[in-house]
């Protein structure tokens, strides 16, 4: 007997979600806010509410939403193509294709996407 995990069995979690949560393309929830294309892949629900992942098509030169905050979770970017502007207070920030930016809960971003 060793005190080393064994690989072959699952690991039981506390969560009642299944340990893995599978989205594939074309799946989750889409949601067009004009030229906007939201798909939810992730709303929580299978992480206890720990985290949500959504998928942003935007059209060239869409302005983003008015500067804002979320009282209980931080907010990620990972810009995949075309640049963002993000602003925070009167603080612009220029994010292009393969940059992440986090926003931290206490902050309001607002931005422009390019």
């Amino acid at each position: 007997m060793t005190d080393e995990p064994k690989t072959s069995e699952p690991m039981s979690t506390p969560m009642t979600a299944p340990a893995l949560s599978v989205v594939g393309p074309g799946d989750g929830e889409t949601i067009v806010l004009g030229t906007t294309r939201l798909r939810v892949l992730e709303d929580g629900s299978n992480t206890g509410h720990r985290i949500g992942l959504a998928e942003s098509v935007l059209a060239p030169h869409t302005p983003g939403p008015p500067q804002h905050r979320h009282a209980q979770h931080d907010e990620g970017f990972y810009i995949v193509s075309g640049s963002v502007r993000f602003t925070v207070g009167e603080q612009n920030y220029d994010a292009s294709a393969g940059t992440l930016v986090m926003s931290r809960y206490a902050t309001e971003p607002a931005t422009d996407f390019s």
